[in-house]
């Protein structure tokens, strides 16, 4: 009859539109798991930006204290060098100082 006829077609476009619905909420999940892959995605490249910049400030810090041990080498070699000289000038000034004792022995001797 008309009235089930009419209770069949209600029913039809209620369950359409439930699907119309549930389809609407099912692209709306998917749009918000591709805007959250999309963050996580971003997120991934901060970090690995960040620890990038670690990696070239560990290198920087590396290269400092090597060049601040090269700085004290350099400087320890330097004092042993000036120790060096210190010494041969020492050893020049008592050659020289026998080599007038014995030109004084000499004089000495010839007089």
């Amino acid at each position: 009859t008309k009235r089930q006829s009419s209770a069949a077609g209600l029913h039809s476009g209620l369950e359409a539109a439930e699907s119309c619905v549930d389809r609407m909420n099912a692209e709306e999940a998917a749009q918000a798991a591709k805007l959250q892959a999309a963050q996580l995605q971003q997120e991934a490249a901060s970090a690995e930006q960040a620890a990038e910049t670690a990696k070239r400030q560990a290198a920087s810090f590396d290269l400092e204290r090597a060049n601040a041990a090269l700085a004290a080498e350099s400087a320890s070699l330097q004092a042993a060098e000036r120790d060096l000289e210190r010494q041969n000038a020492e050893e020049a000034a008592a050659a020289a100082r026998l080599r007038a004792a014995q030109c004084d022995l000499e004089r000495q001797s010839a007089e």
